[in-house]
């Protein structure tokens, strides 16, 4: 499968993570990461409530790749959600996020689960 590296396609990438296929989410919020653009950020925030665990997870991976400090409080949601790829991985994009998720990472010290990633993901804040 290729990559689209065009950003004049997130607005219909965008678009894209209201399909109604899983699959087309799913690869649709990977994708919105790969590309970088921050025009992305709402429409992720919003992916990590998807029904699709995977698209979820997917969400999160792209909003640690784009680093936005407005995703904090989404994916500190996030670290709470039933699925524990979900939760790790918004662990670690708070991690890809730096100091202003630092609060967020300091409360997620409080889940067992998460504790050794969450120390992991301070200790990577600069």
């Amino acid at each position: 499968m290729g990559i689209i590296d065009d950003r004049s396609a997130v607005p219909a990438l965008i678009e894209a993570l209201r399909d109604d296929s899983e699959d087309v989410r799913t690869v649709v919020a990977g994708v919105l990461g790969h590309l970088r653009d921050r025009l992305a950020v709402p429409a992720l925030i919003v992916a990590l409530k998807d029904p699709s665990s995977v698209t979820r997870t997917k969400a999160a991976i792209s909003l640690g790749c784009l680093g936005d400090p407005k995703s904090i409080a989404a994916l500190f949601q996030a670290t709470k959600d039933e699925n524990e790829f979900v939760r790790r991985n918004a662990v670690a994009a708070l991690g890809n996020i730096g100091r202003l998720a630092v609060p967020a990472l300091l409360e997620t010290l409080k889940e067992d689960s998460l504790r050794e990633l969450a120390t992991q993901a301070l200790m990577k804040v600069k």
